[in-house]
């Protein structure tokens, strides 16, 4: 889309955030034992205080990554925001990684978080918070994994039992894993 700037204005001040990640789905467990999908991640940020602004800007702003289906798979990546007069002014802010999904296992496993979003071209340029890593520990407790917040809210908050994953509650941040725990059904 177009933004156009005001006539009077002598200067503007924009921020840019990505858009969060989606969270990894789970395979179903058996008896006694739980799993959970890593969250995503925060996309990055930036702002910037413009003078002497242009006429207008084309700005783009990106789609919440999506959660993994049901069963071990990673969810999408946040997209990408930008806003730019084609000259003076690039900004860009990448989306958060979506949290990869957790396969049937016993014993301890973990899996590692994934990267925030990374920014560029403003006064201040912020990469957003990665997610936190998730375990299983002895096949029957799960650790969850905690999702990327933004400046604008929290990341989603797993809970405990068979879930799908939770949305976040602000621009930006991730969504959290699903978690399962003694049932052979597969969560997104």
């Amino acid at each position: 889309a177009t933004y156009t700037t005001p006539t009077d204005a002598f200067a503007i001040e924009v921020e840019v955030i990505g858009a969060g990640g989606g969270g990894g789905g789970v395979d179903g467990v058996s008896t006694s034992s739980a799993g959970v999908g890593v969250s995503g991640a925060a996309g990055g940020f930036t702002t910037k205080l413009i003078q002497s602004p242009a006429a207008t800007y084309t700005y783009t702003i990106g789609a919440g990554g999506a959660g993994g289906a049901a069963g071990a798979n990673a969810g999408s990546t946040g997209g990408s925001t930008s806003f730019t007069d084609g000259a003076s002014v690039t900004m860009a802010a990448n989306g958060g990684t979506g949290g990869t999904g957790a396969p049937t296992t016993s014993g301890n496993t973990a899996r590692a978080g994934v990267s925030g979003g990374t920014s560029s071209g403003g006064d201040l340029n912020k990469t957003g918070d990665s997610s936190g890593a998730s375990s299983t520990n002895s096949g029957d407790l799960a650790g969850f994994s905690y999702a990327g917040s933004s400046k604008y809210g929290s990341g989603g908050t797993g809970t405990a039992g068979t879930t799908t994953g939770v949305d976040a509650t602000g621009y930006g941040a991730g969504g959290s894993g699903a978690s399962v725990s003694n049932s052979t059904a597969n969560r997104a």
